[in-house]
């Protein structure tokens, strides 16, 4: 299995910075800690109002910009036709640190996308993750009548989750609560649902590539259970 790390730009094949992708795999935990963490009912611990987020890293505008700006050509999708033109589905999360930004296509690629600058590409070697990305543009397929074209893409606010449906001649979009998104009441809530479970087993193929790729911790593991077994 292959995965790339993004970080400022440059692309880096296994073995991987472990550094940064435990830094990658931090960033989706926090996400769901951030989802997750506040009754419904409640107002949350933060007030996300007052926060200001650290301008977007250069490379991470460019290879967002990209993806608004490119056809399926452009990333090698084929079999787009007009009874299905739908090619890709972007999905955002505004996170009080930033934007983590999910690119998911019919082809089954999907990248994460973060702010910072960094970002995880690659883990469609996974065959969980490619037919989860599939998955994903085939039911936004069923939401992009509903949303309105876009001319410009701007980024989430805090605590919104923005969708991005790229289609053959146009881009659609649409933004939502991500409360009123884990309330279950909106129509994108199950597009919701299924981007979060492809970010999940993201995570989960990070943290195992980030086991593998780390020969010292690998050592210690091993040396722990040597050290574990009963005198003979």
């Amino acid at each position: 299995m292959t995965a790339e790390i993004l970080q400022n730009g440059n692309r880096k094949s296994q073995p991987v910075n472990s550094l940064l992708l435990s830094r990658v795999c931090a960033v989706v935990a926090v996400f769901f800690l951030v989802q997750g963490c506040s009754p419904r009912s409640e107002k949350p611990a933060i007030d996300v109002s007052v926060l200001s987020r650290p301008e977007p890293d250069v490379v991470y505008v460019e290879l967002r910009n990209r993806v608004f700006n490119s056809s399926a050509n452009d990333f090698k999708v084929e079999n787009v036709t007009e009874a299905f033109p739908l090619w890709g589905v972007v999905v955002e999360h505004g996170l009080p640190n930033g934007t983590a930004t999910l690119v998911c296509f019919a082809n089954g690629e999907a990248s994460l996308y973060l702010s910072s600058g960094a970002g995880l590409a690659g883990t469609s070697a996974n065959a969980e993750v490619r037919a989860g990305a599939s998955n994903l543009v085939q039911l936004a397929a069923q939401q992009a009548p509903a949303a309105s074209p876009a001319e410009a893409w701007p980024t989430p606010a805090i605590g919104e989750v923005a969708f991005w449906f790229l289609s053959t001649n146009k881009v659609l979009g649409t933004r939502v609560s991500d409360r009123d998104l884990q309330d279950g009441n909106q129509p994108l809530s199950k597009l919701y649902r299924s981007a979060n479970a492809l970010l999940t087993q993201m995570h989960l193929v990070a943290a195992e590539i980030q086991s593998r790729a780390d020969p010292a911790n690998n050592k210690e593991t091993n040396n722990a259970s040597t050290n574990a077994q009963p005198d003979q």
